[in-house]
């Protein structure tokens, strides 16, 4: 038995849409100096800049995080197991949420 070969049909080769053709290429030096001169003329845009919610956020999250581990610390105060735990829960969430919010994240 012979196995048959397949070819592939020779395709021709298109040229780009006439849509890229159309576009001029962007020139940065361009659009620099449009924006300077848009500044100059006092056709700049009002930039406001928006309040942060950084702090509240943290604030929020140092509460409530540490108010969820202080029930079961109030509930349970006569056993020390859970107590120590609670309270070491709520040293490592603080710090950790300390660490995240100020020092690995960005103003946002």
């Amino acid at each position: 038995m012979c196995a048959k070969k397949f070819k592939l049909k020779p395709t021709v080769s298109q040229p780009y849409s006439t849509l890229e053709q159309d576009h001029k290429p962007v020139d940065s030096r361009q659009i620099l100096q449009e924006n300077t001169e848009r500044g100059l003329t006092n056709e700049s845009f009002e930039v406001t800049e928006r309040p942060r919610r950084k702090r509240r956020d943290y604030l929020v999250l140092m509460v409530l995080g540490n108010l969820l581990l202080l029930i079961p610390l109030l509930l349970f105060l006569p056993n020390l197991f859970i107590s120590v735990s609670c309270l070491s829960g709520m040293v490592l969430y603080s710090v950790g949420i300390s660490w995240v919010m100020w020092g690995v994240m960005g103003d946002y």
